[in-house]
Formats: structure tokens, C-alpha cells, sequence
């Protein structure tokens, strides 16, 4: 089983209204996943923010970066690397082109630090250039919640 399918199960006791704070340590003992949980039922789960974070940091920030950018398809829109500090060891990787719902355009963002923590939020603003941009949160089905976890920790 892949680390995303072995999240799920337990995924069971968690409310199903109210914030929930959720851990789960990787069988293997890599990884462990943070997920922010608002809400969840039978087919998905609305997060406020998704955190995996390596014990053992990896060796090359950006190649992470790039192999998500590539591989990650289960978010409502594709990903782009925007931005790489090589000298903070950090990355930004956001959604490639916003999408614009109810007079609000929204975007997820994804940080990278020191090849061991991937940090994702989704953001929203009003369509005013001025105004400026909010967390919210995102929907996803246990499947695509599992499909994002593969993709973010695949060696």
C-alpha cells in the first residue's frame, strides 16, 4: 500500500464538523502528514492546509520542486514553480493560473523548505487588484487526498 492509502483508514475517527488537527506517521517511518481538517464525509474532506514533512531532509530542494510540479494532478488546477531560493534552501510552487469563482480568483500555494517540509494552502482575493489575499480552505476527495499525499512523497 502507498502512504496515501494507508492515511485513509484513519481518517475514520475524525468528526465530521469542526476543526481537526490530524497526524499520522508513515509506517516506514519517513514521513508524517499534518492536515488541517474542517470537515469531512464519506467521499471527501474540506482542509485548510496539508503539511508532510521528511525526517531525513532530501538532498535537493529544487529537483523535489520540479518532480511535483510534474507529477501532481489530483488539485482542481496545475502547478508551476514560481520561485527557488537556492540560498535559504526554499521553494514556491503555486497553481499556474488562478481560478476565478463568485468575484474571487483563487489559487493554491505550495512551500518547500530545506527538502523536508512541504507546506499547501489554498488562497483566495477579491478580483480588485488591491485587495489582498486570504487562506481558505479546499476540497478534496479521499482519493485525490491520497493521490496528493503519493505525489508529494514519492522518492
Amino acid at each position: 500500500m502507498t502512504l496515501g492509502e494507508n492515511l485513509l483508514p484513519k481518517f475514520d475517527g475524525l468528526k465530521a464538523n469542526g476543526g481537526n488537527r490530524f497526524t499520522f506517521d508513515d509506517p516506514t517511518g519517513h514521513w508524517t502528514i499534518t492536515a488541517e481538517v474542517e470537515t469531512r464525509d464519506l467521499l471527501g474532506c474540506r482542509l485548510s492546509s496539508l503539511t508532510v514533512r521528511r525526517r531525513t531532509p532530501r538532498r535537493d530542494t529544487r529537483a523535489w520542486a520540479e518532480s511535483i510540479v510534474q507529477r501532481t494532478h489530483s488539485l482542481s488546477e496545475p502547478l508551476v514553480l514560481l520561485e527557488f531560493d537556492a540560498q535559504r534552501d526554499e521553494a514556491l510552487i503555486r497553481s499556474e493560473r488562478p481560478t476565478v469563482r463568485l468575484g474571487e480568483r483563487g489559487h493554491f500555494e505550495l512551500r518547500l523548505r530545506e527538502g523536508s517540509l512541504a507546506h499547501l494552502m489554498r488562497y483566495t482575493a477579491p478580483l480588485d487588484a488591491t485587495a489582498k489575499r486570504r487562506p481558505t480552505t479546499f476540497d478534496l476527495t479521499h482519493d485525490a487526498l491520497a493521490k496528493l499525499v503519493d505525489d508529494l512523497t514519492t522518492e
